[in-house]
């Protein structure tokens, strides 16, 4: 009966979705909202986008009576399809912004093998380079301005100047 039963959920966007049961319990935070409180509301997830909450509900409706493979960390290769199955590739295959709106939902929500999933294909991108090709690729900006950088090198090199001296 249970598996019958769905739920509505509201983005915060207020796009409606229907989900099963069953599936949203996957989401810790949707389980807890079922158990607390009548489901025959809808339920308005103030914090995350419709585009973020599909992927997510697609996700747990997948996942609804199987369990997601397990990825070790650290990350032992680039390639995703060493460690997981090809429809979780396939599924986060996404644009990196995307990737991160779904790594704070996913956290949000309590959906830790989507979050595990997500944080892994941020790590097969950066598997292998070097901190300035992250910087680049991430849009990080530089912790210190050019005349920062400079100002801590004199610095340090006053500092040891002055450990050879004493």
């Amino acid at each position: 009966m249970e598996d019958e039963c769905k739920i509505n959920i509201i983005s915060k966007d207020g796009i409606y979705f229907a989900i099963d049961i069953k599936s949203a319990q996957r989401s810790g935070l949707l389980k807890n909202i079922i158990t607390d409180y009548d489901t025959k509301e809808s339920i308005t997830i103030e914090e995350v986008n419709g585009n973020i909450l599909k992927l997510i509900l697609d996700y747990l409706v997948h996942y609804r009576d199987t369990e997601p493979r397990v990825i070790p960390r650290p990350l032992p290769t680039s390639n995703l399809l060493d460690v997981t199955d090809k429809w979780d590739v396939d599924f986060i295959n996404l644009d990196k912004s995307i990737l991160f709106e779904l790594i704070i939902a996913c956290n949000f929500m309590d959906v830790i093998g989507l979050l595990e999933l997500s944080s892994s294909k941020i790590a097969s991108i950066m598997k292998n380079m070097d901190s300035e090709t992250i910087k680049r690729e991430f849009a990080i900006p530089e912790d210190m301005t050019k005349e920062e950088q400079e100002k801590m090198e004199e610095e340090e090199l006053g500092e040891y100047q002055e450990q050879l001296i004493n």
